[in-house]
């Protein structure tokens, strides 16, 4: 009698000390490969549509992808990490097998307001009996309002905050044309300045030292006919001094 019930025991402490779904069947779960190692028995869990965190009713966490990662396949055996996408984007799986992941912009009426997060639904205002006061965008929600409170009609919510940066760098080309205008006319002014003044020291130019040259030729023609004049008299009388002495 002693022997059926040791048998019994032991099959009890194999059973407790055994790896999970090492022992027996899983019978409407199937075993799957943990993070970190080993195999557990876990809900059946498939991934399709844009489901962003499948398996998540999984009370193991073995069962499921940890924070940051998702399943690299569609029966979800595997995780991989994910991008850490910029808000208005959200990770996107390429592939049919092997997943991959990448940034992709977030949908019309969807939107992603952190780092890292899945695009979600724009707040339906109208659902819950208010109005919208300003409408969603890729990176910020809806925003409601009461009826009858609302300071303005809806209208596009504010998208990524590049205005002030825009509105300093047009700034700041419309200031380097106007002094570009200011330099550009001082140049002109002073240009025209300097061509009305004339220099104090100007050289008088060839034109002045002409008519010196011209004068002094005019000077020395009466010289040399004075030369010729006493030399033809100084001939002549030594011609009568030497008639005479004969």
């Amino acid at each position: 009698m002693s022997r059926p019930w040791l048998l019994a025991l032991l099959a009890l402490l194999a059973g407790h000390w055994a790896p999970p779904g090492a022992a027996g069947s899983c019978q409407d779960r199937e075993l799957r490969p943990v993070w970190g190692g080993g195999t557990k028995c876990c809900p059946r869990c498939t991934w399709k549509g844009r489901n962003p965190a499948p398996c998540v009713a999984a009370q193991d966490h073995d069962c499921k992808c940890p924070p940051g990662h998702s399943c690299a396949d569609e029966p979800c055996q595997f995780c991989r990490a994910l991008p850490h996408c910029p808000p208005g984007r959200e990770p996107a799986r390429i592939g049919s097998v092997n997943f991959q992941f990448e940034c992709k912009p977030c949908e019309n009426g969807t939107y992603s307001s952190s780092r890292g997060s899945w695009c979600r639904n724009w707040t339906d205002c109208e659902s819950s009996g208010l109005v919208t006061l300003r409408v969603g965008n890729s990176s910020h929600d809806s925003e409601c309002s009461v009826p009858g409170t609302a300071p303005q009609p809806a209208g596009p919510g504010p998208e990524p905050r590049s205005s002030p940066v825009l509105a300093a760098l047009v700034a700041a080309a419309v200031f380097a044309l106007l002094l570009l205008t200011l330099l550009l006319h001082f140049c002109i002014w002073n240009l025209h300045g300097s061509g009305k003044r004339p220099p104090a020291d100007a050289d008088p130019g060839p034109t002045f030292q002409r008519p010196q040259v011209e004068e002094s030729y005019s000077i020395q023609f009466p010289e040399e006919e004075h030369g010729d004049k006493s030399q033809e008299k100084l001939s002549i009388l030594s011609l009568k001094i030497y008639s005479e002495l004969r």
